[in-house]
């Protein structure tokens, strides 16, 4: 897939850090899991906003696929650090109630107006980074933060790119 379209970097450039430390904190696994299931529905969001969105808005639909690209890159690495931590990378979190939740594809927001959907978008890629650099705040490790810290250059872009896309709708 090609990372530039009209001029435009698609892609953050620096490498993702290797997921590579030996620590075992199941608590600090599972503030992990928020982020995670978090990444796990920016994925199903950014699919759907593709599928959804017509075929004449070509450079969209490319962006919209790459940055679920990137979304399933995190992935991959929260699951790595949640799993290095000590705990499963399975579908559940602990909501704001406190108590234990399943993923559900009840969270993406299915609405067809391309200017709402990237409102909505821009806003979740804002909270996640918020929980981002909250787990940082909590997290002695220096390989996770590393890991994490690249992570948010990749959510910055992609507010960058949608941004870009919303004021050129508007």
């Amino acid at each position: 897939m090609n990372n530039i379209i009209n001029g435009i970097n698609l892609k953050v450039d620096e490498k993702y850090p290797e997921v590579n430390f030996n620590l075992t904190d199941k608590k600090l696994a599972m503030e992990y899991k928020k982020s995670y299931v978090q990444e796990i529905n920016a994925v199903n969001q950014y699919v759907y906003d593709e599928f959804i969105t017509e075929n004449n808005l070509k450079e969209l639909k490319i962006t919209l696929k790459s940055i679920a690209r990137d979304e399933m890159e995190h992935i991959e690495l929260l699951s790595k650090i949640i799993t290095n931590l000590g705990g499963n990378p399975n579908y559940t979190y602990i909501n704001d109630l406190g108590n234990q939740d399943y993923y559900s594809t009840n969270r993406v927001y299915y609405n067809t107006d391309i200017n709402k959907f990237l409102k909505y978008n821009i806003n979740k890629e804002k909270e996640v980074i918020l929980e981002y650099e909250r787990l940082l705040k909590i997290t002695g490790n220096d390989n996770i933060k590393s890991v994490i810290n690249r992570i948010i250059l990749d959510e910055k872009k992609h507010i960058e790119l949608l941004n870009s896309f919303l004021n050129l709708l508007i």
